[in-house]
């Protein structure tokens, strides 16, 4: 923590489940924002974090993109699918925000490896169907007979509009 703060003032929550009062007092003096005890509740959760980013004046109309029924919240990695809201990883947020940028055409294997990891390693392309495969199973209606994110066998996925 004391390395990010040299650098940054992103905030930082601690999640633990120590809580023995010198924990808390040590965890806070080393940098954190907030320390949090589990077991807590994801709603508890979710409200600290959306606590601290008002203490930073993170900007309440957040970056969005959109494709379709699909609007996704880059800040809070919130994506929108029609009148669901599903919650998404990091990683799935830079996937899925690349692939609604390329507004539907196929976003390359290559393409979406360097967006996301940044350099091809070897293993990169089984990743990333991984990572295809749990947005599809948060998205999809039949993950197994995909509609949104489609792929394009030997080049890539690509986005499908949705009524």
């Amino acid at each position: 923590m004391k390395q990010i703060r040299v650098s940054s003032s992103v905030p930082i929550i601690i999640l633990t489940v120590k809580g023995d009062e010198c924990d808390i007092v040590k965890g806070l003096e080393l940098g954190a924002d907030d320390y949090i005890i589990k077991p807590c509740g994801q709603l508890e959760l979710l409200a600290r974090v959306n606590a601290r980013m008002r203490d930073i004046g993170y900007p309440a109309n957040e970056p969005s993109v959109s494709f379709g029924l699909l609007r996704l919240s880059v800040g809070t990695h919130q994506l929108c699918c029609g009148e669901r809201e599903i919650g998404l990883t990091g990683l799935e947020t830079r996937i899925i925000q690349f692939l609604i940028n390329n507004e539907g055409r196929v976003a390359t294997y290559s393409g979406l490896v360097q967006h996301v990891w940044g350099d091809e390693y070897p293993g990169c392309v089984d990743s990333l169907r991984v990572h295809i495969r749990r947005l599809r199973e948060k998205i999809e209606a039949d993950p197994s007979r995909p509609q949104v994110i489609v792929n394009r066998p030997g080049l890539g996925y690509c986005l499908v509009q949705t009524a």
